[in-house]
């Protein structure tokens, strides 16, 4: 229906893509990264299933129709990555086959209908080299579980015919094998080494960010490619901080995300290993603090994200 929620939502999100087209290949990319993440952060955060399946599908319907070439040839991987996966895992979600269809509360058509469009969606991703030459990024979009194979029972009747003795011996190894596996794992790793050696930096205040929320990105990527760093290091280091919350603060632009919690902790973490390191102070960093004697504000605007995340919210009523 021409008044349906999801038929308005994907009209006014394919509006808003195409109003991304109004410059370079890369500035176009950069407002397409701004406005997907704005409205899959909001959509993924509506309480209501029913509600949200629906706005979710039409931000699929307008993606997959609107084609994200600009996105595709020269967006950020690793944003992408971020708010493709978050869609997908939704539309897993929906897919379970022992769900209870009264949560969301829809037909059958529109499960066929999501599900057309959520294939077609996968291979628009899937086929980004092809369609638009080997400099574009593809992603994955694994909008629904596919079921394992279940494994021959041949091994279980082969090991119940063994004898005791050989048993008891085989159970030996497997201990031993589990207590030397326990040990390496317990070993620390060179990065966790390091993430300590930077934790135990004291001196460093905590009521100030003199760092933009974009050079933080910088140096939180930057970080990243360091040998055996990851995520979870970093989530765990800056005080068990969700992943989501992270990943939100790599995916945004400018200021945005500026009252999430990864900003004022990896602001921190990154002050105590340039003191660390012994390192002066970046031209930026001096250049900030004359400009913002107070930083930058980290605090978190009442009511949730800052208003340039809620321009989807608006919309939820109709």
């Amino acid at each position: 229906k021409n008044d349906s929620i999801i038929h308005k939502f994907s009209i006014f999100m394919w509006n808003m893509l195409d109003a991304c087209e109004s410059g370079s290949i890369g500035g176009d990319a950069s407002r397409m990264n701004a406005v997907l993440s704005a409205a899959a952060n909001d959509i993924l955060d509506t309480p209501s299933h029913h509600e949200r399946i629906k706005h979710l599908l039409g931000l699929t319907v307008a993606i997959r129709r609107h084609g994200l070439v600009a996105f595709l040839q020269r967006g950020d991987p690793e944003s992408g990555r971020s708010i493709f996966a978050g869609i997908a895992k939704e539309w897993k979600k929906f897919n379970e086959v022992d769900l209870d269809p009264s949560a969301y509360n829809i037909s059958d058509d529109f499960r066929k209908f999501a599900r057309d469009y959520c294939e077609g969606l996968q291979q628009m991703l899937k086929n980004a080299q092809e369609t638009h030459g080997e400099y574009a990024t593809k992603y994955n979009f694994n909008y629904i579980r596919i079921p394992r194979p279940k494994r021959a029972n041949n091994a279980q009747k082969e090991n119940a015919d063994q004898s005791s003795s050989s048993s008891a011996t085989s159970g030996e190894k497997r201990k031993s094998a589990d207590e030397g596996s326990t040990a390496k794992k317990k070993k620390p790793s060179e990065a966790m080494k390091l993430i300590e050696r930077i934790s135990s930096v004291e001196g460093v205040p905590e009521d100030e960010v003199y760092d933009s929320c974009p050079e933080l990105r910088t140096k939180i990527k930057a970080f990243l490619e360091r040998e055996g760093m990851t995520k979870t290091n970093l989530c765990v280091a800056w005080g068990n901080i969700n992943h989501n919350s992270l990943n939100r603060f790599l995916s945004a632009v400018d200021q945005n995300q500026s009252g999430n919690a990864t900003y004022k902790a990896g602001y921190i973490f990154f002050e105590k290993l340039r003191i660390l390191e012994g390192k002066p102070k970046s031209s930026e960093r001096l250049w900030n603090e004359k400009q913002i004697p107070s930083g930058f504000d980290f605090s978190k605007p009442k009511g949730g994200r800052p208003e340039s995340y809620l321009f989807a919210r608006d919309l939820m009523g109709y």
